[in-house]
């Protein structure tokens, strides 16, 4: 048995793959084999991410206003294991929302809201993703406690760790 780590393995297996998926498209190489190796690549990037995020479950609701990514977040974090929801709006996500339930939220959602949702947003301690500046998401947030704030594009590996973190080690 070897003592390489199976992380180490597969990162190794996905450096290679996506070197030979470079190197197929600088030699002009098919499309159908470019696209073999990339998605050969992203299935090893999927076991990465899924060995990383072990043991993780439990529900998330995903609610931005942007409704597809919403949905692509929820699928994603589902595929590593977590129970998911995607919504466009806080009022019909507040409707399904339990103390035991994690909350992915788009800090634009909070602009226009009624207050009373504003605040139970917040008091669910949830991942905020923003696109805004980092000074203008603290002004929003007000001090609100939060599991994380985090910038658009949002990092898979950023996201899953904030959402293993518990609401008292903020």
């Amino acid at each position: 048995m070897s003592d390489v780590p199976e992380s180490g393995r597969l990162l190794h297996k996905l450096r290679s793959t996506v070197g030979r998926a470079m190197l197929e498209i600088e030699a002009g190489e098919p499309l159908e084999a470019v696209l073999a190796s990339l998605q050969e690549a992203i299935a090893i990037l999927d076991q990465l991410q899924h060995e990383e995020v072990a043991g993780l479950d439990g529900t998330v609701l995903v609610i931005d206003d942007d409704q597809r990514l919403a949905e692509v977040t929820a699928r994603r974090l589902a595929r590593v294991g977590f129970t998911t929801r995607a919504f466009q709006d806080l009022l019909a996500a507040r409707s399904v929302w339990t103390p035991d339930v994690r909350v992915v939220m788009d800090l634009g959602l909070l602009y226009d809201e009624v207050p009373a949702l504003v605040e139970w947003a917040l008091s669910c301690v949830p991942v905020i993703v923003t696109g805004a500046s980092a000074r203008e998401s603290e002004r929003m947030l007000r001090g609100a406690k939060v599991r994380a704030l985090l910038q658009k594009p949002v990092d898979f590996t950023e996201l899953i760790a904030a959402l293993r973190r518990r609401p008292e080690e903020e």
